[in-house]
């Protein structure tokens, strides 16, 4: 079963923060279900949001699907599909 992992790393170090990993099925019954007028709400994030959830909708391949970079709160997330 292909499933979609999560992973929060802290920028000053490289271990992971945090991890969670869901069926590749669920994340994507999930994400066709945010309506793309609700992704707009999230100000600047909202375009990240859509970008996200097109690439778990459309993940047919393994590895990584998405990073982002958050300097703000000093972490990095990455999406991947295993």
């Amino acid at each position: 079963m292909r499933k979609l992992q999560i992973d929060t790393y802290s920028l000053n170090r490289q271990p992971i923060k945090d991890s969670t990993t869901l069926p590749l099925f669920m994340a994507k019954a999930m994400a066709k279900r945010i309506p793309k007028a609700l992704a707009s709400k999230f100000d600047e994030n909202g375009e990240q949001l859509e970008q996200l959830v097109q690439a778990v909708v459309d993940a047919k391949e393994t590895g990584v699907i998405y990073e982002v970079v958050a300097e703000d709160e000093n972490e990095r997330i990455v999406f991947s599909i295993f």
